[in-house]
């Protein structure tokens, strides 16, 4: 199989806040056809600075970390890239979660509206 440029690939950013999932999520997307890992960042600060540098198509993020608000880091990714998709999970699913998900503000984040009942199987 030929092996796409970086150019061709899809950049996908990882922003989770613990080592060993985001080491095995870039890992697994540095294995990938079609994927370019441009990084695992720790926070949503490291997040919006490497956004800032124009190299990320895709982030995989945790909406729960500790430091600047993941929600607030999404909804500003928003304004100064909004050609950068979010592809988020989260190990919570409380109301006050699901809620902020699918807030006005972020509604335009996500391809669809999530089903959080639907994804509890």
């Amino acid at each position: 199989m030929v092996d796409a440029t970086v150019s061709d690939r899809i950049r996908v950013l990882v922003v989770v806040d613990s080592d060993d999932p985001g080491s095995a999520l870039e890992h697994l997307l540095r294995a990938s056809d079609g994927i370019a890992c441009v990084g695992h960042v720790t926070d949503a600060e490291a997040m919006l600075t490497t956004i800032r540098e124009g190299a990320t198509q895709v982030v995989l993020g945790d909406l729960t970390m500790p430091g600047l608000d993941p929600f607030e880091a999404i909804a500003e990714l928003n304004r100064i890239a909004p050609l950068v998709r979010v592809i988020a999970f989260s190990g919570y699913d409380d109301d006050a979660t699901q809620r902020r998900a699918n807030s006005p503000a972020l509604r335009h984040s996500w391809p669809r509206r999530f089903n959080w009942k639907r994804s509890r199987g």
